[in-house]
C-alpha cells in the first residue's frame, strides 16, 4: 500500500487538477489503439476503428477515454485508499473482459508520452503534456 505525504497528496491534487480529462482521456485511449492495434478487441462495439482518423474522431472512443481517465480523478480523491477504489474495476478488466494487465503499463506509457509529431512538431509538447 502507498502511503502518501502531505505535500505529496497536495502535489497530485494540484497537478490532477491541470489535467483536460476528457481531451487527454481521448488522446491517450485514441493512441493506444492506433499504436497498439490488438487492443482494438476489447473494443469491438465502438464501430468503426478501421484507421487513425476513423479513431481519432470516434465519439465513443473520445467517451470511453474521458471514462478511464475519470476513473484516476476518482483514485485522486481518495489517495488512501486507492486499491479499493480500483479493485472493482481490476476485477471487471480481469476476470470478466480478460484484458492481459501489460495492457494498462501501455496505457499508462501513452498517457505519459506526448503526440508531438501530430500536433507541434517534434520540439513541441501537446496540450496534454502541458497541462501536467
Amino acid at each position: 500500500m502507498v502511503h502518501w505525504s502531505a505535500e505529496e497528496k497536495q502535489l497530485i491534487t494540484s497537478v490532477w487538477g491541470k489535467v483536460n480529462v476528457e481531451e487527454c482521456g481521448a488522446e491517450a485511449l485514441a493512441r493506444l489503439l492506433i499504436v497498439y492495434p490488438w487492443t482494438q478487441r476489447f473494443f469491438d462495439n465502438f464501430g468503426n476503428l478501421s484507421s487513425p482518423t476513423a479513431i481519432i474522431g470516434n465519439p465513443k472512443v473520445r467517451a470511453h477515454g474521458k471514462k478511464v481517465l475519470s476513473s484516476f480523478g476518482e483514485a485522486v480523491k481518495n489517495l488512501d485508499n486507492i486499491k479499493n477504489t480500483y479493485s472493482r474495476l481490476s476485477e471487471l478488466h480481469c476476470e470478466k473482459l480478460h484484458v492481459d494487465p501489460e495492457n494498462f503499463r501501455e496505457w499508462e506509457n501513452l498517457t505519459h508520452s506526448s503526440s508531438k509529431a501530430d500536433r507541434y512538431g517534434r520540439k513541441g509538447k501537446s496540450q496534454c503534456e502541458m497541462e501536467t
